[in-house]
């Protein structure tokens, strides 16, 4: 499947997992930091987590992508394929603290960032 297609794809079944999942403690804080955007301790909460690995899992699956980074520091680095030069760096809830908060992330009900690089 082309890059920007699988991309699409992926991004439209995370949105769906959250919303079937967003009533099932995805607003727990799972680890308290100084607050948003602290590079070194930045608040995580489940939603962070679940979105995170539910990316990794499908960008994995695709076969795209040599290695997986996810922001979110309770989860490993993936290595799928050395010989790939592509790498993904996945953000899985941009806003996540508005999320808590409000139930969305800065206007808009879910906000994922996966940007592919060399």
């Amino acid at each position: 499947m082309e890059l920007m297609t699988e991309l699409q794809v992926v991004l439209h079944e995370t949105r769906e997992y959250l919303n079937a999942n967003a009533g099932n403690g995805f607003a727990h804080v799972a680890h308290q930091g100084k607050g948003s955007g602290d590079e070194r301790d930045d608040t995580v909460i489940t939603a962070d987590l679940a979105l995170g690995r539910f990316i990794q899992k499908k960008l994995d699956a695709s076969g795209l992508f040599g290695k997986i980074w996810v922001e979110e520091s309770q989860i490993p680095d993936l290595v799928c394929n050395p010989t790939n030069p592509l790498e993904a760096f996945v953000d899985p809830l941009d806003g996540s603290l508005c999320y808590k908060t409000r139930g969305h992330s800065q206007g808009l009900p879910h906000s994922a960032v996966i940007t592919v690089g060399k």
